[in-house]
């Protein structure tokens, strides 16, 4: 397995992004489809998280998914033409701080260094069914697509349950009719139209889901901005960078909820030469906005998680 470290895991991580919104002429973060129970886990049952969550999600591949030497020990080959995709790990090393002098201190920081392996859909190979986990045969079988609108508004209900204990817990403000959408850390309240106002409750929760997603960015909470100050200015770069984490962040939110994202009408092709280029000019982006956007959902969700990814492919 070749490992690359430093910048270029950054290169390839955002290589894929802009590959793929060129390919589908949609950013990954809004897909109109939804992990089915397997598209974003691993050959051993875990779900993939932050950066690697969106990036097996996007593929619109059904998992698991597996490194080629997973694939040869299950008795299966990879099938011809088809084409990895990159996941990323974490190594942590400790170093010892320097003073002034140059002397070594007793104070030692942390230091994480991003290397990435390659994985493939268990679609994308021939792995014999009686070799299948039994996670897998249980998962497929209780996540096979509804049909009926009772499917739809549970997971509408189980949503808003959220968002409401999520408020509630930290005291938010929640002001509904607006003809506008927008968080204020002024005054700790998220805006919204009622819901009544748009053209589906998916729809309504997707811009829920983007405004609460805003409202971590607080101190306090997952510290992306102050209190006092607005959400940086439309079309600033630290504006950008709030939107992307919100956006990524309100797909995971969803998704946690089998909520399928709703088309998005706008147009098309500039907002992908925008995003595309943005990705293009800072390589970390994409990495830094999908950690920030899975600490403000698990924030949101009162979760408690190890945030590295395991430091091999090995499992």
């Amino acid at each position: 397995m070749k490992n690359g470290k430093v910048s270029y895991p950054y290169q390839k991580v955002t290589d894929f992004f802009v590959q793929a919104m060129q390919d589908d002429d949609i950013p990954p973060w809004e897909k109109p489809w939804i992990s089915n129970g397997t598209s974003t886990h691993r050959w051993n049952g875990k779900e993939y998280r932050g950066l690697n969550w969106l990036m097996t999600l996007s593929t619109g591949r059904e998992g698991p998914w597996l490194t080629r030497k997973m694939i040869n020990a299950a008795g299966g080959r990879i099938k011809k033409g088809e084409k990895s995709i990159p996941v990323v790990f974490w190594k942590i090393s400790g170093y010892k701080v320097k003073d002034e002098k140059g002397a070594e201190t007793d104070e030692v920081r942390k230091s994480f260094t991003m290397f990435y392996y390659r994985v493939w859909s268990l679609e994308q190979t021939t792995v014999p069914k009686s070799k299948y986990p039994k996670w897998l045969k249980e998962a497929r079988a209780k996540n096979k697509p509804k049909k009926n609108g009772k499917a739809l508004a549970k997971s509408v209900k189980e949503s808003t349950m959220a968002f409401v204990d999520y408020i509630k817990r930290e005291g938010i403000e929640v002001k509904e009719g607006s003809d506008r959408a927008f968080y204020r850390p002024a005054d700790d309240s998220i805006t919204i139209p009622s819901e009544s106002q748009y053209k589906s409750s998916v729809e309504y929760v997707r811009t829920r889901s983007h405004e609460t997603v805003h409202s971590t960015g607080t101190p306090g909470r997952c510290a992306r901005f102050d209190y006092d100050a607005r959400i940086n200015p439309f079309g600033s770069e630290d504006y950008s960078k709030e939107e992307l984490v919100a956006e990524i962040g309100a797909a995971m939110l969803d998704a946690q909820f089998g909520l399928r994202r709703p088309k998005v009408d706008r147009n098309s092709a500039a907002y992908i030469k925008s995003w595309a280029k943005r990705l293009k000019d800072d390589p970390k982006l994409i990495v830094s906005a999908a950690q920030r956007a899975q600490k403000a959902v698990d924030y949101i969700l009162d979760r408690k998680f190890d945030e590295q990814e395991p430091t091999n492919g090995s499992d």
